[in-house]
């Protein structure tokens, strides 16, 4: 991709996270393993309008319905393009937090497309990751 088709795509992408979803977010098959590319049902689609809409928002969900995964490609988009986004995440024991954050939301960002990733990772632990545009991430046990 060229510098001016890859600045369309920036432009595009930091003006709907559901486009950078849908086109640009891989998530892992826990059924199959590896990467498959993350494409938005409607219902999923409504619940990240309604997570950019409000500044509280509870959800009361069900396991294995891709909700983890959706809300870090949410997260993933605040962090790229609207820094400097400053980002906790927790889950009930320090390894599953270390996973949301070392193994998923990491894993998403190494497989976008060069040109949409940051020039530099500033901080990059287990529980802690600063981009080079201010941004951060941090991984909590309750």
């Amino acid at each position: 991709m060229d510098t001016k088709e890859a600045r369309v795509e920036w432009l595009a992408c930091s003006e709907s996270f559901l486009y950078f979803v849908d086109t640009y977010v891989w998530i892992e098959n826990a059924n199959e393993g590896g990467w498959i590319r993350l494409r938005l049902w409607p219902a999923q689609a409504d619940v990240l309008l309604r997570v950019d809409a409000n500044q509280f928002f509870v959800l009361l969900k069900a396991r294995q319905l891709g909700l983890t995964w959706l809300l870090l490609a949410y997260i993933l988009w605040l962090m790229l393009f609207k820094p400097a986004a400053a980002v906790a995440v927790f889950s009930k024991r320090e390894e599953e937090a270390r996973d949301l954050l070392d193994k998923r939301l990491k894993g998403m960002y190494q497989r976008l497309p060069e040109w949409m990733q940051c020039r530099e990772i500033e901080k990059d632990s287990t529980t802690n990751w600063v981009l080079s545009n201010g941004s951060w991430c941090r991984a909590f046990s309750t």
